[in-house]
């Protein structure tokens, strides 16, 4: 699995380089297309395929019922949103659904105030969560997958997250939704979009804010990837549109990109079996982390996230109390 990642950092391509306001898009494309065909959740929605419900009537906030009935595979991305039933919820890693096939699957609350029925089924929300909050998302469900075998995330964390978003853009909600954020602030959000639509055709997106990178995203069939773009740019601008520290740095060249890419390298990976279709991998590195769902002998989707000081001052304590460790006892 690990070679199999590191071959395919090893043939992506840097494209153009694209930036608005402070923002800028390195589009990546693969050498080598290879792997199954699949819809993506947007997709198995509009065709009438995929269905998506609580695991039961008195529900279970982090688990969704989830059935496909088409012939072909539906990915669910890490980080994407659905709404209705319940609560609504995002996907805490990217599941691959086989045809004809029901599985559950592992959510994290994103409507902190609510808890009654909307709907019997959710439906797209249309977007996915801000790429800040996927990454630390991301951090706390490798952390329970490595410690407890479980994909869940540490909802406390989600809400709070939703919460600081709110309070960052000046937005509010009843129910807490992180959706009304996206609903407020649609029109600026609307503005990276359309100012990165020209980017079409591709495997994938290296993001940076500010110069410094935010997040990579790659999916190995570029007709699910097109589909997915408007939603991606999207979940890396609203981070974009949250205050913080911002500088006047230069759009990144195409050797910070390359070079941002081979961290990857640098990575331990651990392999856990999916929910769904093939083996989902972590990826943890002195500087990035990040997640890979590979199945039939194909990355399907691989996200990685630069890690904050706090999380790169863990891990070199970790790594400090090993050696310490090591060196008493041998």
């Amino acid at each position: 699995m690990e070679t199999m990642i590191n071959s395919l950092l090893q043939s992506i391509q840097v494209k153009d380089i694209q930036t608005f306001n402070q923002m800028s898009v390195a589009p990546l494309v693969a050498s080598e297309q290879i792997g199954p065909d699949y819809l993506t959740m947007s997709q198995g929605f509009a065709q009438g395929v995929l269905t998506v419900k609580e695991v039961s009537e008195s529900g279970s906030v982090p688990e969704l019922y989830v059935v496909n009935e088409g012939d072909t595979f539906v990915l669910l991305l890490d980080g994407e949103e659905i709404q209705g039933a319940k609560q609504n919820r995002v996907l805490n890693t990217s599941i691959l659904v086989a045809p004809k096939s029901e599985c559950v699957i592992p959510v994290s609350c994103t409507e902190q105030g609510r808890w009654e029925y909307k709907s019997q089924q959710f439906k797209d929300s249309q977007v996915v969560m801000p790429s800040f909050l996927r990454s630390r998302k991301q951090a706390s469900v490798s952390r329970n997958v490595k410690t407890f075998k479980s994909y869940r995330s540490d909802q406390h964390e989600v809400w709070e997250g939703v919460q600081a978003l709110h309070w960052a853009i000046g937005t509010h909600s009843e129910t807490g939704a992180m959706r009304d954020a996206f609903e407020d602030k649609k029109p600026d959000i609307e503005k990276y979009v359309q100012a990165f639509a020209g980017i079409k055709d591709v495997n994938g997106i290296a993001v940076f804010l500010d110069g410094k990178l935010a997040g990579v995203d790659f999916v190995s069939h570029i007709p699910a990837m097109n589909d997915l773009l408007p939603k991606l740019i999207g979940s890396y601008a609203m981070s974009a549109l949250a205050p913080g520290e911002t500088s006047a740095q230069q759009a990144p060249s195409r050797e910070q990109v390359e070079h941002s890419l081979s961290l990857v390298g640098r990575c331990a990976v651990d392999i856990h079996t999916s929910q769904g279709v093939g083996e989902d991998a972590r990826l943890e590195g002195p500087e990035i982390q990040g997640a890979a769902l590979i199945a039939l002998d194909t990355v399907i989707h691989m996200a990685l996230f630069v890690k904050t000081e706090q999380q790169q001052y863990q891990g070199e304590m970790a790594s400090f109390n090993r050696r310490r460790h090591f060196r008493r006892f041998h």
